[in-house]
């Protein structure tokens, strides 16, 4: 029973478990791309070459290293995105005053 629970949730073998893999980065893939069309100002305009220099085609058909390291591109693009809107927010305090 456990033998059969574990292939299900791990794959009965490696490629399968690798195809479990990349298809849940797939997803992740999808997922920014889908966020970036809703909202362009998703990622500051100095990253906005991660989503324009390939489409998500493209980017679904790289391979397992290429992928990860776009998507750890991304999230640094995303918390670069958070950090300079900190940083604009505190600045507008510093020249306006804290909020009433």
């Amino acid at each position: 029973m456990w033998r059969h629970r574990n292939e299900l949730v791990h794959g009965a073998d490696a490629a399968a478990n690798a195809q479990r893999i990349l298809t849940g980065l797939h997803d992740q893939v999808r997922q920014h791309y889908q966020a970036y069309q809703l909202d362009p100002g998703y990622v500051l305009s100095r990253h906005m070459h991660l989503f324009t220099s390939h489409s998500l085609e493209r980017h679904l058909q790289m391979s397992y290293g290429y992928v990860t390291c776009w998507l750890q591109s991304v999230d640094e693009a995303r918390q670069q995105l958070a950090d300079h809107i900190e940083t604009q927010h505190m600045a507008a305090i510093q020249f306006f005053g804290p909020p009433p």
